[in-house]
């Protein structure tokens, strides 16, 4: 084992071949990458970014961010550090050019910083956690609600390519998720071991190790950290501190996923839903509003055009967050392979239909150029990338939305932020045994990549059957198994079809229950496709396995079936932890709604959520959650009404 404790320095040493893996922070592939480097991200964990901060001297009159303009910093380029200089900068409106950069490495800056030789240190635990414990410093401010939290293990591609290697490399993988899953329950002991071979104070190594290690889940290489990681890669590219634009689609290797959630899954942390919430990580300066929607998929849009068109000003009277990297809500992400005459029941949003779409184009590129041409018609100005971290109560009946590109008080909320952050992933005795690839439909390439192989499809939905009808012509085999017999329906899926559906869900979230799809009450439409799937054999369902062996997958009765690959095509979960400060989920598990109302909180409607979790759904349910807003701003009482 080689010890290099920073990150540019190691990803040097692994494109030099001198090392196999190695474990950096968010920001050094992006700059390895834009110097050729031949690097492949292979893991990644997301934490708790208060160990990544400003720090300021003791005795410091600096206050608050803005007072750094004009200011010496010490830095390390290239660092996860840097990265969070720039982002803390921009979000207090200064540039990176208003403050004179000193690139020191962390030992020279440490003695820069104690001697007075500059005003400011951006960096990370467990200088940060030294800093304090020593009293010599405080947080100015810190990445939480700024950075993405990410840390990596990095590989080369040459080890990748090496078939031994590379399984030592999975089985590496392995041990380190183990390792960070126990340091979580450990903290004590783990500080113990690394304060011993690092030669920190035991005390340092526990504040960090409690501040930022403990915090980290293991999370899947997947788009959405592709996209967070491109925007880090855009902003130095932009700033001309990388030599090239670097795709950072490029520069990943996703073999390694194995049944992980997203890189969005909170941190693990004390308190609210396991999310690190810092308050000096959020802007101080509070932007009233009177409105605030979160979300800009069908659901959030049709709320914006629905505001708008009552009166409601656009950065005026409310504001639309969306988190994604640019417009087409979650449908941007969609396989390439999932072409627009594929799409089950796609409504047009209101004021604008969506006509002459070409069938055969991927539905990614149709409903996203449709999102793109609407957010324009109707000028909504989405505000993108942005990031809520939490939604709680604030001063004067308000309440608080926090976020990475600041605060917003607001009178009421519209949550339109779907289900694709939140993939389901069921466990099943052995998973993390299994010898092949697991990926979720939110990971789902497209057919050509499970050429040859051997491919288990859970799941019993519209992705599920579509996943086997594509991949069977490539694949050397696949097997379909699903928890209850699927339910086929013949005839065309009209409005009215669609009505009933919402319907039959709209009970199950008055009751406080969490929601079921509307797709899971409609059944899987009987088109020509599915009734050649059919006749085929592609589509015989098998019931669900028991377990999951090193080799595929085995049933209690005796059965065995290897594979290659597990796609779990098993549906997603309403993304809703940013509003648990506000503690509006029932002993159910759900959010007790009335048409797209919360009980438990008349100022919060949501859109997308339940019966309004259709296409159709979210168009009705946006206007309606619109009327019911404006009648509650205007002091007028509560009519019932339907969102459906």
């Amino acid at each position: 084992m080689v010890h290099v404790h920073l990150g540019p320095p190691l990803l040097e040493a692994v494109n030099a071949k001198a090392v196999d893996i190695g474990g950096v922070g968010n920001t050094p592939p992006v700059f390895a990458a834009g110097a050729g480097s031949r690097i492949k991200v292979v893991a990644a964990w997301h934490g708790a970014s208060k160990g990544e901060a400003i720090l300021v001297p003791k005795g410091s009159v600096l206050e608050k961010t803005t007072d750094l303009k004009g200011k010496s910093v010490a830095v390390a380029q290239g660092s996860s550090a840097h990265y969070q200089l720039i982002a803390s900068l921009k979000q207090a409106g200064i540039e990176l050019g208003d403050v004179k950069v000193k690139y020191l490495q962390p030992a020279d800056a440490l003695a820069a910083f104690t001697s007075g030789k500059v005003d400011a240190w951006a960096v990370w635990d467990p200088y940060t956690s030294q800093v304090l414990q020593a009293g010599q410093g405080s947080i100015l401010t810190s990445g939480a609600g700024v950075v993405n939290g990410l840390n990596f293990q990095v590989a080369a591609p040459g080890a990748l390519a090496d078939e031994k290697k590379a399984a030592a490399v999975k089985d590496y993988l392995q041990r380190l998720r183990r390792a960070q899953e126990w340091v979580h329950g450990h903290q004590e002991e783990w500080a113990k071991v690394w304060a011993k071979d690092t030669g920190l104070p035991y005390e340092v190594a526990l504040a960090s190790v409690q501040r930022s290690n403990s915090t980290r889940i293991a999370v899947a290489v997947a788009k959405p950290l592709i996209a967070s990681e491109q925007q880090i890669a855009d902003t130095f590219t932009e700033l001309k501190l990388i030599p090239k634009k670097v795709d950072f689609d490029d520069f990943v290797d996703t073999r390694f996923n194995a049944g992980l959630p997203p890189s969005t899954t909170p941190a693990r942390g004390e308190g609210w839903s396991g999310k690190i919430y810092d308050p000096g990580a959020v802007s101080r300066n509070v932007n009233n509003t009177e409105v605030v929607v979160i979300g800009a998929g069908q659901a959030g849009l049709s709320s914006a055009y629905h505001l708008r068109r009552t009166g409601f000003e656009p950065d005026r009277d409310f504001v639309a967050l969306d988190h994604s990297p640019g417009p087409g809500g979650a449908w941007q992400f969609r396989w390439p392979s999932l072409t627009y005459g594929k799409v089950h029941g796609m409504h047009s949003l209101p004021g604008l239909e969506l006509t002459d779409a070409d069938p055969a184009r991927p539905s990614s590129a149709v409903i996203t150029e449709y999102f793109d041409t609407y957010e324009r018609t109707f000028g909504l100005r989405v505000r993108r990338p942005v990031d809520v971290r939490a939604v709680r109560e604030g001063d004067g009946g308000r309440l608080l939305v926090e976020t990475s590109a600041g605060t917003w008080a607001t009178r009421a909320l519209i949550n339109a932020t779907g289900t694709w952050d939140r993939p389901f992933w069921p466990r099943y005795p052995g998973q993390e045994t299994f010898r092949g690839r697991q990926l979720h439909t939110a990971q789902y390439p497209g057919p050509e990549e499970f050429a040859g192989l051997r491919v288990v499809v859970v799941g019993g939905g519209a992705s599920g059957t579509q996943h086997l009808l594509e991949i069977a012509p490539y694949a050397a085999s696949t097997t379909w198994v699903t928890r209850r017999p699927p339910v086929f329906r013949e005839g065309t899926f009209t409005e009215d079809v669609g009505r009933a559906a919402v319907a039959l869900v709209e009970e199950r979230v008055r009751q406080g229950l969490p929601p079921k799809s509307v797709v899971s009450v409609t059944g899987l439409p009987l088109n020509d496709a599915i009734r050649q799937g059919l006749a085929d054999g592609v589509l015989d369902r098998q019931p669900m396995f028991d377990r999951i062996t090193p080799e595929g997958v085995a049933w209690d009765d005796g059965r065995q079936v290897e594979a290659d690959v597990i796609l779990w095509a098993t549906g997603f979960r309403a993304a809703v932890d940013h509003l648990a400060p506000l503690k509006l989920r029932e002993p159910g598990g759900g959010i007790r709604v009335e048409g797209t109302r919360a009980v438990a909180d008349p100022r919060i409607h949501l859109v997308g959520y339940g019966p309004s979790a259709s296409t159709i759904g979210a168009n009705r349910a946006g206007r309606a959650a619109v009327r019911d807003i404006r009648r509650l701003l205007e002091g007028e009482p509560k009519r019932e009404e339907a969102a459906v």
